[in-house]
């Protein structure tokens, strides 16, 4: 037996979950096998009424790409060498 939320409760879940990424993505790769394997009465209607309300919800604007911003590699780079520097040399310093 599935204990599943009331359908109004449902629908309203489904509606803040599906307009995002995540809940996009989740239902995208959990359809197939939900649908196919609900067990009971149920669990085939919570997981219809989930298809119904993936379906309604907007699809979300595809993602832009980011712009790669390599000054920010450079600056941790030099911020690193820049503290470390005065530790390697008092190892090198040491050794001798």
């Amino acid at each position: 037996m599935t204990k599943a939320p009331p359908e109004k409760r449902l629908r309203a879940i489904s509606c803040e979950m599906f307009p995002g990424r995540p809940g996009r993505a989740f239902w995208e790769e959990a359809r197939r096998v939900r649908m196919s394997t609900a067990g009971g009465k149920r669990a085939r209607r919570l997981h219809e009424v989930l298809d119904e309300e993936y379906r309604r919800a907007p699809v979300p604007p595809p993602e832009r790409a980011r712009a790669r911003r390599p000054w920010r590699f450079l600056a941790g780079s030099a911020v690193g060498v820049l503290l470390l520097g005065p530790l390697v040399r008092r190892v090198f310093v040491r050794r001798r």
